[in-house]
């Protein structure tokens, strides 16, 4: 597990450098709107992302369970890939031919606000090759997240490296060969499909997992089982997703678009570092589920306990870094207009660390499949975070909106993390 989050980690650093390393370059070699647009679709991905309906996460848990019961349970699993698989394929089809018909009645064109209307075309076209292109991804990709349940995360972060890298590569000679933003958005996302197809591939090959054939008796029931647990997850991802992106919105839409601006470029210097911090997290994700099908009550507290101690020091470490040279980064990315004071920097950081405690003590909850509390503290948390973000903003400006949703991620982090220790008191060792 340790060595699976330490991949993680360094396969997440190099990823997120990959990233702004094409950024810079889209940036330089193509108009603002070009790039505009290639960001409006790329941004799409967030959405796209839960056309699974919470039966990847459902799937991984499920089978946390099912591989301690040894080559009967792994026949289970088994059965429970192909059937999702299929399921996910015939759906991907379904989809990319309603987007495919959609297109051909509603006016997609109107989504990309401009007068050049060779780059609305352009617009329509990326838009319906990547919606493909993600549908498609769903079944392809089944495998990658899975190799968590196996305490392969390993494997899991070469292939996340491998794809950055494929990405980054193509950019290169599509941006030297003067290729136009469709041909790369295309070709970008491309590679993530065909990474992913490697990932199950390599994912299959590993449980010797050649018959693919399922039972069709048991299909239906199987969905329906994974569905159940599923739209929870989606709730949570939905709502979660929500409460980490309000804060641009209301503050383009109470404050200003100057103080948006002022909230994104210092959200995105702590994103960088709470995204290794994420994905350091995902190996404990399988160990705390395997644990728990094991009774293993004192190897869940100790893992919660160590995960709580090293996301303080590791954030702590963070805020005293950006705080020290935040304004320096910024103004090296060429942004030398903003000039960000240290209170904003401190209450960003901790903001960044009160959502990290909530992320780190609801793990062990997500594995095991027992997030009815997460999704009912998250849905509220949702429903009242704009009037009282809203209320407060006005008055206080950007710090005020900062400091209202640090309390209640901290709310949510208090009533998260005694749920967790509630679950594993009841474990029975």
């Amino acid at each position: 597990m340790v060595e699976g989050a330490f991949f993680q980690g360094i396969a997440s650093i190099l990823i997120n450098l990959a990233r702004f390393a094409i950024i810079i370059i889209l940036i330089r070699y193509y108009s603002k709107e070009e790039f505009g647009l290639w960001a409006a679709i790329t941004s799409s991905a967030a959405v796209i992302a839960t056309g699974d309906f919470g039966i990847v996460n459902a799937l991984r848990n499920k089978m946390s369970k099912l591989i301690v019961s040894g080559k009967e349970g792994l026949e289970e699993c088994r059965l429970y890939f192909f059937s999702s698989f299929y399921f996910f394929l015939l759906l991907s089809a379904v989809l990319s031919i309603t987007v495919y018909w959609l297109s051909t009645i509603l006016p997609f064109e109107s989504l990309f606000k401009t007068d050049n209307a060779y780059l609305k075309e352009q617009g329509v076209a990326i838009l319906l090759w990547i919606q493909c292109l993600f549908f498609i991804n769903i079944p392809l990709a089944l495998g990658i997240p899975l190799f968590f349940s196996f305490q392969e995360a390993k494997i899991s972060a070469i292939l996340s490296f491998i794809q950055s890298m494929l990405s980054f590569i193509c950019v290169i000679v599509l941006v030297w060969l003067k290729k136009d933003i469709v041909s790369i958005s295309i070709v970008y996302f491309s590679t993530n499909v065909f990474v992913s197809l490697l990932g199950t591939l390599v994912f299959l090959y590993k449980r010797r997992w050649f018959n693919i054939k399922i039972q069709a008796a048991r299909f239906v029931g199987i969905i329906k089982e994974l569905l159940l647990v599923g739209w929870k997850f989606m709730g949570v991802q939905l709502t979660g997703s929500y409460l980490k992106n309000i804060g641009v919105i209301l503050s383009s839409a109470v404050l200003s678009v100057s103080a948006a601006a002022d909230f994104s470029i210092v959200q995105k210097l702590y994103a960088f570092g709470q995204g290794i911090y994420s994905s350091m997290l995902n190996p404990i994700w399988g160990g705390y589920a395997d644990a728990h099908a094991r009774n293993d009550k004192q190897w869940c507290k100790h893992t919660l306990s160590k995960s709580i101690n090293f996301t303080a020091v590791y954030f702590i470490v963070l805020l005293a870094s950006i705080m020290a040279f935040g304004n320096i980064i910024v103004k090296l990315a060429g942004a030398g207009n903003y000039h960000i004071s240290y209170i904003l920097y401190l209450l960003f950081g901790l903001l960044t660390l009160s959502m990290a405690f909530f992320e780190c003590s609801a793990l062990i909850q997500s594995a095991i499949n027992k997030i009815n509390v997460l999704l009912i503290i998250l849905s509220v948390a949702s429903l009242i975070v704009f009037p009282i973000a809203k209320n407060v903003a006005l008055p206080y400006g950007l710090s005020g909106l900062v400091l209202v949703l640090t309390l209640i991620w901290i709310a949510l982090t208090v009533i998260s993390y005694f749920q967790s220790r509630s679950i594993i008191h009841k474990i029975s060792e």
